[in-house]
């Protein structure tokens, strides 16, 4: 059962504001639609063919057959396939798939088909990838190997290895949504994945950034508020979210925020079912061995469980989504090598001429600053000697500069400074850390 929050800051994009809409970044190359023609309906085609008319993107269509088995009766003899056999069959995939689309698609030309040989996953996440898709849209009824397995398994199989967002969509899907639940993790996964609840939400329609928090287990005697309210973490949290996605909310679409009170599972569904929820957008958390296992403990679930038409969003790149945890949670950082080059480019383009105080934390001799009064030039991380480089500078001698080389990095952090008009570049290394501090303030207030 849901428990809804009665301190629900309900924040809503009016249509009548005046705002400046800015391109959605998960808006990229073409919606593809993934189908191999055998569906007893035409929810998928639909679907994809209304939203790539809303994005005014093309609609590309991609079917797989899996090769042609290969059996020889005598031992360690090799038989070749015979292209003709292949071919036969493409042609007619082709034909069944175009046949299927031309049904449902209202007398319109039908999109031109790609027949792929492979994996039936993998196959179609190469093909969206090589087309730098928008998203994949499926449709839920299972692959007929497979009527064992529950509803949308095909979209959790593609999942594990897409690039981009994928449409999971039931039989009873006829329009776009009018409701989105957005499930909120506050990870970068789950703010692409209301980034993407954005373009595929009807005009004059509602996303509901929905983020469960687990019951609290305590006596009676302590059920009054704790001193440090978790929902008050939250609602913070919702505020970032928002100011991340109201410039990409079209117009007549509202922005709202709900606090519920349940596990994350059941609590997405139940609160889908309650709000009348067309689709759910959820996050996962990418293609590895853990990141598989925490896919299945939410995002594969809602899949297989939800009535509705389920969108999921893989993570954006390492260097995006490190930008994106800084953004909304004031904080972020990595021990992977391969984010802080990304990272540290990003600290440079946001606080480079910004006057900047750096100081540097040894277990030995203690902290102290060793520059002051220098404007932020650049820093850079040089795998190759592994270190980072801190270039400062004058801006009255712009010919004059002063670098910091911090060898062996273990762990670079950066965070809003705690009196919001600056930021900290923090780098562990070894026992002790160099610390940076840059600020909005120009550099002859800051030497003054």
């Amino acid at each position: 059962m849901v428990t809804l929050s009665e301190r629900l800051a309900m924040m809503t994009v009016q249509p009548g504001l005046s705002r400046r809409v800015h391109t959605n970044p998960m808006r990229r190359g073409p919606v593809v639609l993934a189908t191999d023609g055998t569906a007893l309906g035409g929810a998928a085609v639909v679907a994809a063919q209304l939203i790539a008319a809303r994005l005014d993107l093309p609609l590309e269509v991609v079917t797989v057959l899996e090769p042609t088995p290969i059996f020889s009766a005598a031992p360690d003899v090799v038989v070749v396939s015979d292209p003709s056999i292949d071919e036969a069959r493409r042609q007619a995939c082709e034909t069944t798939v175009t046949d299927y689309i031309c049904r449902f698609s209202g007398g319109a030309p039908p999109p031109g088909v790609h027949v792929r040989f492979g994996g039936v996953a993998a196959e179609i996440s190469r093909f969206a990838q090589e087309r730098s898709a928008t998203m994949v849209v499926l449709g839920s009824a299972p692959h007929r190997r497979f009527r064992h397995m529950a509803s949308g398994d095909r979209a959790a199989q593609v999942l594990h290895s897409a690039r981009c967002p994928v449409l999971s969509v039931p039989p009873s899907f006829t329009e776009l949504p009018h409701t989105v639940i957005a499930a909120l993790d506050f990870a970068p996964a789950s703010v692409r994945a209301a980034q993407a609840a954005l373009l595929v939400v009807a005009d004059g329609g509602t996303v509901l950034l929905t983020h469960a928090l687990a019951p609290l287990v305590r006596p009676a005697a302590l059920s009054t508020l704790l001193e440090n309210d978790p929902s008050a973490e939250v609602h913070a949290l919702f505020d970032r979210v928002r100011e991340e996605l109201v410039p990409l909310v079209p117009p007549n679409v509202k922005l709202e925020t709900r606090l519920i009170t349940d596990e994350p599972i059941e609590g997405i569904i139940s609160s889908a079912t309650y709000a009348g929820a067309d689709l759910i957008a959820v996050g996962t958390h990418g293609g590895n061995f853990l990141s598989r296992f925490l896919l299945g403990s939410v995002a594969e679930s809602v899949v297989h469980q939800a009535k509705q038409a389920v969108l999921a969003s893989p993570p954006p790149s390492p260097g995006q989504a490190l930008e994106l945890w800084r953004r909304v949670t004031g904080v972020t950082s990595s021990s992977r090598e391969q984010e802080w080059a990304a990272a540290l480019d990003g600290f440079t383009r946001r606080n480079a001429g910004r006057p900047v105080m750096l100081e540097a934390d040894d277990p030995e001799t203690g902290a102290h600053v060793t520059s002051h009064g220098y404007a932020l030039m650049g820093v850079t991380y040089e795998p190759s000697a592994h270190r980072v480089e801190i270039m400062m500078g004058d801006a009255s001698r712009p010919l004059q500069h002063v670098t910091r080389s911090v060898v062996n990095p273990d762990v670079i952090t950066m965070s809003v400074t705690p009196t919001g008009d600056g930021e900290t570049l923090d780098i562990r290394h070894g026992r002790g850390h160099t610390i940076a501090v840059v600020t909005v303030v120009t550099p002859s207030v800051a030497e003054a």
